[in-house]
């Protein structure tokens, strides 16, 4: 999982990826703050075709941090890459009592 500092090894080996672009490497958000997104191009891993892209999330080690993260960020973008309408992406809403 991600980290926060030295300890990151996961956004450290996607900025040193061949053919990589680090998007984000930290939220403003607690718990989840370590999260890193990044794309890189395919031919970065096989001999594949050029152009097509890779998204990488780089959750964090803390279990709770990163099913929260995972919620918030990962499930959405799932959703919108099999077609699902952006309104029916968002997270549900529960209320606080």
């Amino acid at each position: 999982g991600a980290s926060v500092g030295r300890a990151d090894f996961a956004k450290k080996a996607l900025e040193g990826a061949r053919r990589s672009s680090v998007r984000f490497g930290r939220l403003h958000m607690k718990p989840g703050k370590p999260t890193t997104f990044a794309t890189l191009d395919s031919r970065s891993f096989f001999d594949e075709v050029e152009g097509e892209k890779r998204w990488a999330f780089a959750l964090p080690g803390n279990p709770v941090s990163a099913l929260t993260t995972a919620s918030l960020l990962v499930v959405p973008c799932l959703k919108r890459l099999q077609g699902v309408a952006r309104s029916n992406c968002a997270p549900c809403e529960l209320p606080v009592t």
